[in-house]
């Protein structure tokens, strides 16, 4: 028991690691909180251990999935919490918003340019599916999902900076 403690230290160092490869999503206590939960499931999945590969690789891919599922949940809660650009564009169409005209809106998803500005004017300017979207861009739908959510969060991003 003593000998895994001492080789569990490396949780830590590779979640910092992991972290900052990622842009340091997590900030020093969702870490530690992270590193806590990878903690718990390395002792309680060591049955699963095959010791094909040292200890410590199997360890960081716990790691790496405890860390993804932690910065997976914060951007819902952040999502859940933040007005979504959407709901402004959608206040900006019932002329409930303080911009002047569509061109600032314009402007940003200029700025934003590629797919993902192109789904965003699709959903909320044509008033399209996703379903519908995927057809005319010809993508899965799936994967107009996830331009339209990256869009908005960039889109966020632009804002939060503007």
């Amino acid at each position: 028991m003593r000998e895994l403690i001492e080789r569990l230290t490396c949780v830590r160092r590779l979640l910092q690691s992991r972290n900052r490869s990622m842009g340091f999503p997590l900030n020093a206590t969702e870490l530690d909180d992270v590193e806590q939960d990878t903690v718990l499931t390395v002792l309680r999945r060591m049955s699963d251990f095959r010791p094909f590969a040292p200890l410590e690789s199997w360890i960081l891919g716990v790691c790496t999935f405890r860390l993804r599922d932690a910065v997976r949940s914060k951007m819902k809660r952040n999502r859940r919490n933040a007005p979504l650009e959407a709901e402004v564009i959608e206040a900006c169409a019932n002329g409930e918003h303080p911009m002047k005209d569509w061109s600032e809106v314009e402007i940003l998803l200029r700025r934003l340019g590629g797919v993902e500005a192109d789904v965003i004017r699709l959903k909320h300017f044509e008033d399209l599916t996703f379903d519908q979207i995927s057809e005319r861009l010809d993508l899965p739908a799936n994967t107009a999902k996830s331009h339209y959510y990256r869009g908005l969060s960039r889109l966020r991003s632009m804002l939060a900076g503007a």
